[in-house]
């Protein structure tokens, strides 16, 4: 009976997380510095890049959550059906027409080579070679 109650006491533990959430950026918890849960916000991000979220509380801290979080690793997220292309996919294309081709620097300072693709009624370089998903 010993043996039960040891047993049945180690599963009444709590269960730990075994990876420790990482603390939101600086740059996110000053942008909400004073500002209540809910305020739309801008700070920039890790590669100088304006990033548009919104205030939250994140690992008890009140700190703005971006609209487009970006993925684990290097880079951004793909462009979904409906997420917006990348600011610097939109200006590669501005005065182009539909098919022509262009090149722009990636989020990681990469070259990309692209085509103008319209849509949802914007004009925005579409990689030639996107990333696997």
């Amino acid at each position: 009976m010993r043996r039960v109650l040891i047993v049945a006491s180690v599963f009444a533990l709590p269960v730990l997380p075994v990876l420790a959430q990482q603390p939101p950026p600086a740059e996110a918890v000053a942008a909400c510095a004073g500002k209540a849960i809910g305020t739309a916000v801008t700070f920039t991000g890790p590669r100088g890049e304006a990033v548009a979220g919104t205030c939250e509380t994140i690992g008890g801290v009140v700190a703005a959550r971006p609209e487009r979080p970006p993925p684990a690793g290097a880079g951004g997220p793909p462009p979904g059906p409906d997420r917006p292309p990348p600011p610097e996919a939109i200006a590669a294309c501005a005065g182009k027409a539909a098919g022509t081709a262009v090149t722009f620097t990636g989020p990681r300072g990469d070259t990309v080579a692209a085509t103008c693709r319209e849509r949802n009624g914007l004009l925005a370089a579409a990689p030639n070679n996107p990333p696997p998903q």
